[in-house]
This record gives structure tokens, C-alpha cells and sequence, in this order.
């Protein structure tokens, strides 16, 4: 399913030329669909995750077998491995196939926004999945919560415009995080883009100058990893207090 996905994903991309104007739109894209393809993958993969096993676990925690606080912590263990190869293999795929910049390092560099998108993903997943009896009604909330997401994402609405009442969402969002951290690594290697013959046609001479058009900076990568560690740890701290206030209830028999 992976290899399907990083195919479908990296191929109407193939030898993209991203130091062309005509290749800016291509290549900002192609990262926008590489961080919320994973994402949404990895947020779904763990909606069935607690719904299903709520019956068990309070079966077994009113038996006095184990407490909720270990039963968390090891959901939250079993979900990184699963979360680090998943997207590592996708993201080989993808870099390669569709000639991102960086070579070997640069692969490795790209993985890390990659990987701690699909990290803090499965928080955020299971977070919807604890709170929730039903996946129907966890999915039905986080319609609107993408929503919002995706759109300060910088992708669809231009970050530096906003004003500032608006501004302060864009830290909640982990596209937005994902996506500026993979734009910063792979504009910044890009010095020069050509620019038409006619003086007329607005011309980005640089790689810096599309992470303006965007309204992301060089400087903020340290902040988008720093960003998608915190959304995991919050959402880790909400979710296991969903499931402790649910380990509350009377167990079924």
C-alpha cells in the first residue's frame, strides 16, 4: 500500500524541474501532497484503535489487572515504529522518483519533518480515537479540524497577510509545520531560478523568494520540529485523559 501511494504520488512529478518558473507551482505541490497524504494516513490508521478495545479495557482494568496509564503508554510505543518505516520507505520513493534536491543527506534530512508529521499524526489520531465512542463521530469532528488546518497551512491563504487574530492558528496546524520544514530544506538548496524573457511576467528569482511567497522562512525549521513535538505531547496528555476518565465506567460482563 506504500509503494502504491509513493507512486501515485511521486510519478506525475517525474523529473520535475524545480529551477524553472513553471516548476514552482509543481514542486510546492508535490510537498503539500507528500506531508498531507501522510497525514491523513496516519491520523485514520488509529480512529478504530480505542473504540474497539474500550469494552476490553474496562473489563480488565476493573479485574485489576493493569491500570490505564500503562495501557496508553504502550499504544503510544506501538504506534512509532509503524510511524518511522511507513513514511521512511514512502518518502525514499517519492525523493527519488521525482528528483528532489539533496542527494543522500538530503533524503535523510527530508525524512525527519516527514517522519515527526506522521508521529505527532498518530497522536492526533489517537486523541479523536479516545475521546470518541464511535470512529463514526471521531470522524465527523475531524472534518472541520483538517479544515482549518490545512487551509493556514500556507498553501491556500498567504501566512504573512494574516492578520493577527488569525495568525496565532497556523501553531496548531501540523501541516503547516510539516510543510514549511520539508519547503525550508528543499527552496533553500535552490539558488537560482530562471525567469522568462519577457520583463513583463513577475519572475521568483530564488528559492528564498518562493519561501517568501509563501510566508515561510529559512529560520523557522528548528520551530516546525519543536511544533510537532508539542502537538504530540498534547495530544498524548488529552488522550490518555479521555481513556482515564473512561476507565472510569462501569465495566460490561
Amino acid at each position: 500500500m506504500i509503494t502504491c501511494v509513493g507512486l501515485l504520488i511521486s510519478l506525475p512529478y517525474l523529473n520535475l524541474n524545480s529551477d524553472e518558473q513553471t516548476g514552482i507551482q509543481n514542486m510546492q505541490g508535490l510537498l503539500y501532497l507528500i506531508v498531507t497524504e501522510t497525514i491523513f494516513t496516519y491520523t485514520y490508521s488509529v480512529f478504530h484503535t480505542f473504540p474497539q478495545e474500550i469494552p476490553l479495557l474496562l473489563r480488565e482494568i476493573g479485574n485489576g489487572l493493569y491500570r490505564p496509564g500503562p495501557y496508553y503508554i504502550s499504544k503510544m510505543i506501538i504506534l512509532i515504529p509503524r510511524a518511522i518505516l511507513g513514511p521512511f520507505i514512502y518518502t525514499g520513493l517519492v525523493f527519488y522518483i521525482a528528483g528532489l534536491q539533496g542527494g543522500v543527506t538530503g533524503f535523510l534530512l527530508f525524512c525527519i519533518p516527514v517522519i515527526s508529521s506522521a508521529i505527532a499524526a498518530t497522536a492526533y489520531g489517537s486523541v479523536m480515537s479516545a475521546s470518541f465512542e464511535s470512529v463514526s463521530t471521531a470522524s465527523l469532528l475531524s472534518v472541520p479540524v483538517d479544515f482549518i488546518s490545512v487551509i493556514f497551512s500556507g498553501i491556500f491563504i498567504q501566512l504573512g497577510n494574516l492578520p493577527p487574530h488569525l495568525s496565532w492558528i497556523r501553531y496548531t496546524s501540523t501541516f503547516y509545520f510539516g510543510i514549511e520544514a520539508i519547503s525550508i530544506l528543499q527552496w533553500q538548496q535552490i539558488l537560482h531560478i530562471r525567469c522568462p524573457d519577457e520583463p513583463e511576467i513577475p519572475c521568483i528569482s530564488s528559492g528564498i523568494g518562493v519561501l517568501n511567497k509563501y510566508g515561510y522562512s529559512t529560520s523557522n525549521f528548528p520551530i516546525d520540529l519543536t511544533g510537532l513535538f508539542v502537538i504530540y505531547c498534547v495530544c498524548h496528555i488529552i488522550g490518555f485523559l479521555a481513556i482515564w476518565k473512561r476507565s472510569k465506567s462501569q465495566p460490561v460482563y
